[in-house]
């Protein structure tokens, strides 16, 4: 299944990209039907499921490992809007970032001392 293959690796490299399930299937050459179906059989979740996750999962290195501002990870993670990144953060891991960073980055404080 080369083409999910294909489709994996472009969503895994267009972290700060939504993309569109007929613009991913263009570039792979399918349709979107297929490739959607095709996808979900072999990764057990549909693209927009398994993009979303990639994009939130990068938001919480960023949130952990960089200073930057909420606005900036969420535009770095695909998001246009701050409170999207935030409602769909807040949907998967039961926090918002702010407080997400709050609760799990306590060692960045001693590690800017040193």
């Amino acid at each position: 299944m080369q083409c999910t293959s294909s489709a994996k690796d472009i969503l895994e490299t267009s972290l700060s990209t939504h993309i569109s399930v007929s613009r991913l299937a263009r570039k792979v050459g399918l349709n979107s039907k297929t490739l959607g179906d095709c996808f979900k059989y072999v990764y057990g979740s549909s693209i927009f499921v398994y993009g979303q996750h990639l994009r939130l999962e990068n938001g919480k290195k960023l949130l952990r490992e960089t200073d930057l501002t909420i606005q900036v990870i969420a535009e770095e993670c695909g998001y246009r809007e701050q409170s999207n990144f935030g409602t769909a953060f807040h949907r998967k891991y039961g926090v918002g970032p702010a407080q997400w960073r709050k609760e799990n980055v306590i060692f960045a404080v001693f590690s800017k001392n040193t």
